[in-house]
């Protein structure tokens, strides 16, 4: 497959985005566990798997779908949500990202938006560096491979970011064990 003869258009093209209401509008009605919030997009992003919560009693604007595709206007992110997250409210610093499904993969957006080099050369350009809106969102440009290719981009960065998140753990790990190793030599030579 020839990367380079894709299709070049504008996000908007190829998706809608739908804001959450705003923050303060809804803060005192649902609970901080019902909210979507970064720390939630950040689990979604790792793939790390999480007890979904009770979902019953919330009727909100705009709540996550399994592999919806979030993106946080603040921290200019985006995170395929996963089930455990599922049924979370979202406010006006997150968008809801909807496609056809058989002709986009939300895991190949998703790294158009973090990580390509044609969105971080955009953000620079029209400095874009404090934070997304949903126009400058939908006007971003991407190169859209066939779905197959889509999908094979979007499976091995949903699989680096997982296994990143893994190594972050084991490296946290291996430093709080050198750090108490050295506080029982300093305990042991008082």
């Amino acid at each position: 497959y020839n990367y380079m003869e894709a299709a070049l258009m504008k996000l908007g093209d190829i998706l809608q985005v739908t804001a959450g209401p705003n923050a303060s509008r809804i803060k005192n009605i649902y609970t901080e566990e019902q909210m979507y919030t970064v720390g939630n997009l950040e689990d979604d992003l790792a793939q790390i798997e999480c007890d979904s919560f009770e979902t019953k009693t919330i009727q909100a604007e705009l709540l996550t779908n399994e592999d919806d595709l979030v993106v946080s206007m603040i921290r200019q992110e985006a995170a395929v949500v996963s089930r455990g997250n599922v049924g979370r409210v979202l406010n006006s610093n997150f968008v809801k990202c909807e496609f056809q499904s058989e002709q986009v993969d939300p895991w190949f957006i998703c790294y158009w938006l973090n990580e390509s080099d044609a969105v971080k050369r955009e953000k620079h350009d029209k400095s874009l560096s404090r934070s997304y809106t949903a126009a400058t969102l939908l006007d971003l440009p991407v190169t859209l491979p066939d779905i197959a290719t889509q999908y094979e981009i979007g499976k091995s960065y949903k699989e680096l970011k997982h296994m990143q998140y893994l190594f972050d753990r084991q490296k946290d790990e291996w430093t709080r064990l050198a750090l108490e190793m050295m506080r029982s030599v300093l305990k042991g030579a008082e």
